[in-house]
């Protein structure tokens, strides 16, 4: 929850006395876990209110992950739309290869040829220009 430090009805200061014993300035944005009700009156909460809110959490390892399809009654909630089974995506982002195994074994090859003709390239060269740089030099 976000609150914003303000001054009470008749006052130009908040009143309110940081732990190094300095006075927060009005305006000043604080983020805490609850209202500070002994506050009142020198706050107002401007945003993330968690009254009766669920928090979203990531599952621990080994529980359950709730799919979209779980309340669909098996239908694909997005048409057109294929997912990879769980064990292919955990730590793992997706790529637009079907095989990503043969993808990167081929990148890897690029990369040693690479070196092999002397040809300098940063590590996050794309492997579509690797392999343009690879012609490039055969070319010659």
């Amino acid at each position: 929850m976000r609150i914003r430090i303000k001054a009470p009805a008749g006052l130009s200061t908040s009143g309110i006395y940081g732990a190094d014993g300095k006075e927060i300035e009005v305006g000043t944005v604080i983020d805490v876990k609850e209202e500070p009700l002994a506050l009142a009156g020198r706050y107002e909460v401007i945003s993330g209110s968690t009254e009766g809110k669920t928090p979203v959490l990531n599952p621990a390892p080994g529980q359950p992950i709730n799919k979209a399809s779980d309340s669909t009654d098996g239908e694909n909630p997005f048409p057109g739309a294929e997912s990879a089974p769980q064990s292919q995506m955990d730590g793992k982002a997706a790529t637009p290869s079907t095989d990503a195994g043969d993808a990167e074994l081929d990148r890897d090859d690029l990369k040693k040829q690479a070196d092999e003709l002397g040809i300098q390239y940063p590590s996050n060269v794309k492997t579509t220009k690797l392999k343009e740089l690879i012609d490039a030099k055969l070319s010659e």
